[in-house]
């Protein structure tokens, strides 16, 4: 019956978003002029922190974790357009199916730890869209459950997502890949 807590967990970690939301957003919001992707961005990026939480596309399919973004490149690859590259690294958490040789499959969390390019292409009205690409480790539940094999594994970490700045230095972060897609808090420091 590990059904219940994972429930738990998932509504906890959504209700800290949600009541951080507005906390966060409480400093002055100054109008801003609205940059667009034409416009060539001359200063230095902020770090960033996010946090999420959201589907994974495996198992019983959970996933909440925090990324921190680490600025590479202030104007990007393409320096006729305001973008930026980021280092992402992070931790996320997940509620996975694993291999159980007594009892056969069962379901747990493990821990994923994600190294990727983060490539961000900054819009008008206070929107960015990224892509993303790097990679991902991966310990089972098996690993966390004392069993005398281990599970543990890497693949390909790729996603598309977009941030809408709804604060100064806060916004809402929607991302679309794989290992998960997820919804979070973004800030940038």
């Amino acid at each position: 019956m590990r059904a219940p807590r994972l429930e738990r967990v998932a509504g906890a970690v959504l209700a800290v978003l949600v009541l951080a939301t507005p906390v966060a957003a409480q400093e002055a919001p100054a109008e801003e002029e609205p940059f667009y992707v034409d416009d060539v961005f001359e200063g230095r990026r902020p770090p960033y922190l996010a946090f999420h939480a959201g589907i994974s596309h495996f198992g019983p399919g959970l996933a909440a974790g925090g990324r921190f973004g680490i600025p590479l490149v202030d104007n990007g690859f393409i320096t006729t357009l305001n973008n930026s590259v980021h280092l992402s690294v992070g931790a996320d958490l997940y509620y996975a199916r694993f291999n159980d040789p007594v009892t056969g499959d069962e379901a747990g969390f493990g821990l994923g730890i994600p190294v990727a390019l983060h490539w961000e292409f900054y819009l008008p009205k206070h929107w960015s869209a990224y892509a993303e690409l790097g990679f991902n480790v991966y310990l089972s539940p098996a690993f966390f459950d004392g069993q005398d094999t281990i599970e543990a594994g890497a693949w390909i970490l790729a996603a598309v997502g977009a941030v809408w700045r709804f604060a100064p230095k806060v916004g809402l972060e929607m991302r679309l890949g794989n290992p998960y897609s997820a919804v979070g808090l973004r800030i940038d420091l």
